[in-house]
């Protein structure tokens, strides 16, 4: 019941693992057109995963992927010794990978699987290691604030943490290789950044520490007109190219911007009680820790 042309017949395992697709051309009715199929060849891989340093066999996952037409997908365990064998994988470009059980070690190759032939494949994890330090305030004091560790090595990584005043912070595991940490604080609405850079060793502890950068204080005195009174509770408006900070003149009519970055600013004042208005213009925060009184 086949219509004269050139069918096209595949052949394949479960789940079209190792498909094949053969076209021939059937002649006439009342033909018979036997097509004879090889199915997509296999190779064996086998391998030892081992540990980021020294020799010592690890206990991991490791899993196979051959891709293209007739592909499949393998996984399991490795023996006491880290070794893992797979029978009858799709040859040809293949990725394999391995993860530690227990950790968040892991190793990955790209590999070609032999027609009936077998792969060796040695696969070293990358490594973890830990991280620890305090966050710095410009001047050194430890400050709350938001911490960031971004890893760059061949395994990438972000994480995050919300440091309370001590400025502790600690990461028991990361992949090893370069690293960069970022340092946020808010003071009112002006940001200051920090950062500093590193590398985790494989079981190792790094110690590092990240500072805030140069800040300064801005600081002065409100008065009312004719400089008899403090305008207590008068409005006052820093801006920097960071962001926009507010405070409120004390009952001495003094106020205070703490952790003001390096760079031009600008105050506008406003006394709601008498509805006056100053601005103060042309002031710089030139070096850390300097304290600026605009007046």
């Amino acid at each position: 019941g086949v219509p004269g042309g050139r069918p096209t017949v595949q052949a394949s395992l479960a789940g079209g693992y190792l498909k094949a697709t053969r076209s021939e051309t059937l002649l006439g009715e009342g033909t018979v057109l036997t097509v004879d199929m090889a199915l997509r060849p296999t190779g064996t891989v086998e391998g030892t995963v081992t540990e980021a340093v020294g020799s010592t066999p690890a206990l991991a996952v490791v899993s196979v992927r051959a891709g293209g037409v007739g592909g499949g997908n393998f996984a399991g365990p490795t023996n006491q010794s880290g070794e893992f064998e797979f029978e009858r994988v799709a040859a040809g470009q293949a990725s394999i990978s391995a993860d530690e059980l227990g950790s968040i070690d892991q190793a990955d190759a790209t590999i070609d699987v032999p027609a009936g032939g077998t792969v060796q494949v040695p696969l070293r994890l990358n490594g973890v290691g830990s991280l620890r330090g305090i966050a710095r305030a410009s001047g050194g004091a430890p400050t709350a604030g938001w911490l960031w560790v971004h890893g760059s090595g061949p395994y990438g990584y972000t994480r995050g943490l919300n440091l309370g005043p001590n400025g502790v912070f600690a990461f028991p595991e990361l992949m090893a290789g370069p690293f960069t940490l970022t340092l946020r604080t808010l003071s009112g609405g002006i940001s200051l950044y920090g950062s500093a850079t590193g590398t985790i060793a494989p079981d190792q502890e790094t110690v590092l520490d990240v500072q805030l950068e140069p800040s300064g204080t801005v600081t002065g005195v409100v008065m009312r007109p004719g400089g008899a009174s403090p305008a207590f509770g008068a409005d006052v408006t820093l801006t920097h190219a960071k962001g926009t900070a507010t405070a409120h003149a004390q009952p001495d009519g003094r106020f205070t911007f703490k952790g003001v970055p390096l760079g031009p600013i600008t105050a506008r004042i406003h006394d709601p009680i008498t509805t006056g208005r100053a601005t103060v213009r042309g002031r710089t925060v030139a070096s850390n820790q300097e304290i600026v009184d605009v007046g």
